[in-house]
Formats: structure tokens, C-alpha cells, sequence
């Protein structure tokens, strides 16, 4: 099968551009002809490399993304509102949208299936009878509830990472030398600042991982500055690499954001033999399965008694080799096969 993957900016590396790679590489292996058009919109950190034509293809594929195969990339000069199709398209047989909206395409394409990967119920709806992927049970009925979706019957497909990098990284538990990792961009919004504090007042060896987008520089940089003015321990842009071994080096995963969707964090820490901390927030409970291989809690406050309790003297013990086999439940080798039967 000739499969497009459609992606804007692949250069930001969110949690949305991951998972559109994750599908362009899973389908590559299944044996698929992928391509993976995208735009780059930002430069690299030195940290992944220079921002040159040749390397582009190394920083997503080697780089970041290191165990994964290399995806065909084509760099087209797209537009968030795509008013027709690129000529290439034309020849495939199924093209894989990052948006909702960019759904409409399929009109332009009678003979390409459109298939759209909708997290958010914000996203627009232009086109009702396009097939919608989405991760989780949670996002599916999130849609399902909203104004824009309302009708709609989500498929869920759960996106085919590969976590083996985490579960090779594991280290049994009594050997860890950090209690909390905290990973998450440097914005507002995943509130890295109020997790600092916390940890900094609780007097936990704990690490923060920042990553930057040029897109967002003065936020980053200022966020950046206010972890440093409390005297937080800060890794900037670590790549999946050092993530990993990051995790596999701590007990607990740390997380007070209040927006996401379906943390792929949560399932790196799983996989890494972790305890994830978060507040509720996405499919996050979802995901822990109601809190029984992790913690999800709604108040700050909670998080501060759960960590006190999990790292005091008679505190949390996990059996890591329980907590990866968690994690191997998200990943490719158990749940690869949805994707490739929905393509089907």
C-alpha cells in the first residue's frame, strides 16, 4: 500500500509529531511504501544538529527517534489551511492527516482515502464521512461529547510506539539513585515551575527535562531562567537516548501538567519501570488504569502527600518488572497489529 503521512512543522517534535512518526515507521517496517510529508519551520538546538536539507531526515530518524527505521521525508511548503491537494498525493492510496481539518482533502482525492488523527474536540470538522483515528478510550468519548464532534464514531488506534530504548534502560528499583524525574517543553501550561517548587521544598533528588521550540523562545527562555532561579536541576532537549536512562535511573515520574491528551511520557516511565505522579488530566487514569500503576490525583496538594508517602521510610516499593509489563501493553509489539488492520 502506497500510505502518505501529513504532518505540519515535523521540526517542533511533540507529542502529535512523534506519534504521526511512530505510524509512518511501524507501516515503513510492516513493509508499506511511506512517505512522510511535512514542513520546517524551526531550527534544531545544537543538541540534535545543524538545520541543513542532508540532516534533516538523520535528526528525526537517528536521532530522536534512535531504534526506529528511516521514513521517506518529501519537504512541501504547506499551509495550515491546505486548499488542495499537493500532485504527488494523488497517487496514494490512503493519506494520514495530523488534523481534522485538513480532512476535506479526501473530496479533492475520490480515489485516496483521507484518514484524520483528531486529539482535541477543538479541532474542525469540515468533512463528516472521513474516517477519525485517536489514541485513547478517553479522547474518543471527549470527542464524541463535544459540539464539533458530536455524531462522530471515533476509532481508536492506539499510536504504535517503540519503547523497548525504556525497558532496556531499567534498573531495578533499590538501585536508583534519583527519586522524581519531571519531563516536559518549557511552557506555562506543563507547569515545570510549580514542580521545582515542590520538590525543592520536599527536599527530593529530582531532575527536570525542559525542551525548547523555536516557536516559542521567550516563553522557554523565561521558564527556563525561573527553574534556574529556584536552583532546579535542568537538562535541556535531552534526547530519547538520555531520557531513557534517565528514567531507568529513577523511581518516580513526575507530572503537574493540566493539558494533555495521552501523555506519551506516562508510558516511557511505565516502560522504564516507573512510578508515574501526575494530575489528572487527558487519559491519564486511562492510562494507569485507574490508578493501579500509578498515581493520579487532582490537586497539587495531593501530589506533595503522595511523594512524601512514597519515598518515606516505609514507602512505595515497585516491582518494575510489573510496571514494564504495563508499559508493553502501549507498545508496537502488543498493539501494532490495530493500526495495520485498520488500514486494511
Amino acid at each position: 500500500m502506497k500510505i502518505g503521512v501529513l504532518e505540519w512543522n515535523v521540526a517542533s517534535l511533540g507529542g502529535r509529531q512523534r506519534e504521526m512518526l511512530a505510524f509512518a515507521d511501524w507501516w515503513t517496517l510492516a513493509g508499506h511504501d511511506v512517505t512522510l510529508y511535512s514542513n520546517w519551520l524551526e531550527t534544531p538546538t545544537a543538541t540534535y544538529g545543524p538545520d541543513t536539507f542532508q540532516d534533516r531526515t538523520s535528526y528525526l530518524g537517528a536521532v530522536k527517534f534512535a531504534g526506529q527505521r528511516e521514513v521517506k521525508v518529501a519537504w512541501l511548503p504547506l499551509e495550515r489551511h491546505l486548499t488542495r491537494p499537493f500532485p504527488e498525493w494523488k497517487g496514494l492510496d490512503v493519506l494520514f492527516c495530523s488534523y481534522g481539518s485538513w480532512g476535506h482533502l479526501q473530496k479533492l482525492m475520490p480515489k485516496t482515502k483521507a484518514i484524520t488523527w483528531v486529539l482535541h474536540p477543538d479541532q474542525a470538522r469540515p468533512d463528516p464521512t472521513v474516517p477519525i483515528w485517536t489514541p485513547t478510550r478517553t479522547c474518543r468519548t471527549r470527542l464524541m461529547e463535544s459540539t464539533n464532534w458530536a455524531g462522530s464514531d471515533p476509532l481508536v488506534i492506539p499510536p504504535p510506539h517503540d519503547f523497548s530504548l525504556f525497558r532496556r534502560a531499567c534498573r531495578p528499583w533499590a538501585e536508583r539513585e534519583l527519586d522524581v524525574l519531571v519531563v516536559g517543553t518549557l511552557l506555562d501550561s506543563k507547569r515545570l515551575v510549580p514542580a521545582a517548587r515542590m520538590l525543592k521544598d520536599l527536599g527530593l533528588k529530582s531532575l527536570i527535562v525542559g525542551m525548547s521550540c523555536a516557536a516559542l523562545k521567550d516563553e522557554n527562555e523565561r521558564v527556563l531562567a525561573e527553574l534556574l532561579a529556584l536552583g532546579a536541576d535542568v537538562v535541556e532537549n535531552a534526547t530519547s537516548v538520555v531520557v531513557a536512562k534517565l528514567m531507568g535511573n529513577t523511581k518516580i515520574y513526575l507530572s503537574l501538567s493540566e493539558h494533555e491528551c495521552a501523555s506519551v511520557c506516562i508510558y516511557e516511565a511505565l516502560n522504564a519501570g516507573m512510578w508515574p505522579i501526575v494530575r489528572v488530566a487527558g487519559s491519564a487514569i486511562e492510562q494507569l488504569s485507574d490508578g493501579e500503576y500509578g498515581s493520579p490525583t487532582t490537586c497539587d496538594e495531593g501530589v506533595a502527600s503522595i511523594l512524601r508517602h512514597a519515598l518515606g521510610a516505609r514507602g512505595l516499593i515497585v516491582n518494575c518488572d510489573r510496571q514494564r509489563r504495563r508499559g508493553l501493553t502501549f507498545d508496537r509489539l502488543e498493539i501494532g497489529g490495530q493500526s495495520l488492520e485498520a488500514l486494511r
